[in-house]
């Protein structure tokens, strides 16, 4: 095993979490000592200022699909590794049938998909439609992950509901199904904690003995924070010290600008309505050495409503040390959690658990160091070595 090629679908790892987690990988493997190069769109490549990504592909179309297991011969790989996600490709269904190409081709080598969605889309429409019915009877095919799943020789599943949910749909692939757990895309840095903590509240220009709730995720018009803001306006009739930081994730495959700034809108006339404006501040992007440093310098993490183990703003605040609160939906999380779990749009609720934790320093001491151990499971390290690991079980074979 000396070299890996990537599929990825966009390159933009500060924009866009699939990347993200790709780039990492990839730096890591390198690190490692494995040779790997990353194939997306042309557009993606010049924008990745990598140059072990290649630009191979205008887009993901039918018409593309020559040039990409052209390239793949082309880039000397020992294994192709496709990371999946239906929006990174455009929703196009293209990608589905790389794996039956690629073997078709004479291609004999290790393929691996990873998954990083399952379970909320299935190809219902074009020429694909007539048939994935009648291949999925067979397990030839997977109506929303297609040949990614049933061809390649290991896949790996993100999530572990994911992994669950496939095995029950394709049990003739357990052997090769693989869960690899997600990792902070933000990484505990070195700053020191009350460095950090003075720093925050210097730039938010609040008072030294403020105390800051955080919420870290991606602000589209699929999240909900106006539970949050209705429960910080409670926290503030009996903690007028406390603040609320908002800081973005911004994640170009699930939102576009106009969304974003429709979104914001709404949240800022929330704001106004409930009098926030002096208490609450918006951070917009931030590149991941500050969003670190304004983590380390938080007293507590709030999330919105995905608690999945798949969630890396949920992994990155728990790396931090947060102690941290979301709203609970049905979702895979194992009994060593260290989460405060209330129910959705649940004012009261939120209100109760925030202000518990601002009134007992002991209390957020314990929930902080039950954080960081259960989050030393989830590194690059550990996942890399997974990969290896994974890898190597396959050209063994």
């Amino acid at each position: 095993m000396s070299r890996i090629a990537f599929i990825a679908g966009t390159y933009l790892p500060e924009s866009d979490s699939v990347s993200d987690y790709t780039a990492r990988l990839h730096t890591s493997l390198r690190d490692r000592g494995v040779e790997s190069i990353v194939l997306t769109t042309y557009y993606a490549a010049e924008a990745a200022y990598d140059p072990h990504a290649l630009g191979v592909v205008h887009g993901w179309r039918w018409v593309d699909l020559k040039a990409l297991v052209k390239a793949v011969w082309d880039s000397g790989a020992d294994a192709v590794h496709i990371q999946y996600h239906p929006q990174i490709y455009g929703h196009q269904p293209a990608i589905l049938l790389l794996p039956l190409l690629l073997r078709l081709s004479g291609w004999r080598s290790p393929i691996v998909t990873t998954v990083h969605e399952y379970g909320n889309w299935e190809w219902q429409r074009g020429l694909l439609s007539r048939f994935s019915g009648w291949l999925h009877q067979y397990t030839w095919w997977d109506r929303e992950g297609g040949f990614l799943l049933t061809l390649s020789n290991a896949t790996i599943a993100i999530a572990p509901e994911a992994k669950t949910l496939i095995q029950a749909k394709l049990p003739n692939i357990e052997r090769r199904l693989w869960h690899v757990p997600k990792v902070p895309n933000v990484q505990a840095s070195e700053t020191d904690s009350s460095a950090a903590r003075q720093i925050l509240r210097q730039t938010c220009n609040w008072h030294e003995d403020t105390f800051v709730i955080t919420y870290l995720g991606f602000l589209h018009s699929g999240k909900e924070l106006a539970t949050l803001l209705l429960a910080f306006k409670q926290v503030l009739t009996t903690q007028p010290q406390a603040r609320l930081l908002v800081m973005d994730r911004k994640d170009s495959s699930k939102s576009t600008i106009q969304d974003d700034n429709t979104y914001l809108t709404q949240l800022q006339t929330t704001i106004d309505a409930l009098e926030l404006h002096s208490f609450v501040h918006f951070t917009g992007y931030l590149d991941e050495e500050i969003v670190s440093r304004y983590l380390a310098g938080s007293d507590i993490g709030v999330l919105d409503r995905d608690v999945s183990l798949n969630n890396s703003s949920l992994m990155s605040l728990l790396s931090h040390g947060l102690p941290a609160i979301a709203t609970y939906m049905p979702s895979y999380l194992p009994d060593t959690h260290p989460l405060f779990l209330v129910p959705p749009h649940d004012v009261a609720a939120l209100t109760t658990v925030l202000i518990e934790l601002i009134d007992c320093p002991e209390k957020r001491r314990q929930q902080a160091k039950a954080s960081r151990a259960f989050s030393e499971n989830f590194t690059w390290q550990n996942i890399t070595q997974q990969h290896l690991e994974i890898y190597q079980g396959l050209f063994d074979l």
